[in-house]
């Protein structure tokens, strides 16, 4: 998303406390490995699923919660051939 539309998100990987900052829309987001909510702007909002670090070490986490943080964004699940695709 960064590399399509760099003016509307920024973000920041912090790998050693596990966390995710996401700015968009004057709005900052948080997202950290084992705990299943977010936080905006001091709102925590619950996620489907717990983030988690894979064994060579990637993040995990639901991108539909994350791309819901940026406005004006969609976030789109075909079916018939198994893609998520998001629109910015």
């Amino acid at each position: 998303m960064k590399q399509i539309a760099p003016e509307r998100l920024d973000y920041t990987w912090d790998a050693e406390k596990g966390t995710l900052e996401l700015v968009s829309g004057g709005h900052r987001t948080l997202a950290r490995i084992g705990e299943t909510h977010l936080v905006t702007d001091g709102q925590e909002n619950l996620m489907d699923g717990q983030p988690y670090m894979t064994e060579e070490g990637i993040p995990v986490m639901e991108v539909n919660a994350l791309a819901a943080q940026v406005p004006d964004a969609a976030v789109q699940y075909d079916e018939r051939i198994g893609a998520l695709r998001i629109l910015i």
